[in-house]
Formats: C-alpha cells, structure tokens, sequence
C-alpha cells in the first residue's frame, strides 16, 4: 500500500510533519500492514491512501494525521487510524457501535 502525505494547506508550515509521517510510513509501514492483516484475519483493500497532515484531531475517514505529535506518537496515529479503515464496513454490527465501543473491539487487535 502507498500513503501519499500532503500539507492540509500553505497558510501553516506542515512540511517537517509530513517528511517526518513519510519517514514512518517507508520504515515501518510493510510491518503495520502485516500486523494488522494478520491479527484481524483481514486484507487491506486499497492500493493507495491521500493522508492529510493538518492541525486537527486524527481521522481515518478521510486520514487525517495531527501534525504536532512527537515521533512515536505519530507512528502509534497513523498505525491507529488505518485500523479503522481496515475495519471499516468490514465487521459486522460495527457501524451500530458507540465510538467508545469501536475502540474497545479495535484495540482488541491493535495492542
């Protein structure tokens, strides 16, 4: 899978956060990917994501990464958040779950 980091926009310098998500993504991506596939007994379905790198809360719908966390917070956000898309649609009775709830079943596998 590729992620492709993009500046939310030129008005704040994103430009460090987003070489440092890339930095991630090239040195442990392969791993995250396996992880998870392994552990949910599911397969990414999409070749390729847009992440976005901005200065508000981390998403995965679209993937929204914070850009004022430290590295290894950066890692376990961006790790985080392609959980959710992996699960996402995919398990069933997941979408009539409170986000609390999501969570709970997520880190069941995540950690």
């Amino acid at each position: 899978m590729e992620i492709r980091f993009y500046p939310d926009s030129n008005l704040e310098d994103f430009k460090e956060a987003v070489l440092e998500y890339q930095k991630i993504w090239d040195e442990n991506g392969s791993r995250i990917i396996l992880s998870w596939e392994k552990h949910s007994g599911l397969k990414f379905r999409e070749i390729y994501i847009n992440a976005v790198v901005w200065g508000g809360m981390s998403a995965s719908h679209p993937l929204s990464l914070r850009y004022n966390l430290l590295p290894d917070g950066k890692k376990e956000t961006l790790a985080h958040e392609l959980g959710h898309r992996l699960l996402y649609k995919r398990v069933p009775g997941m979408g009539k779950l409170s986000s609390l709830d999501r969570h709970k079943f997520m880190n069941l596998i995540f950690y």
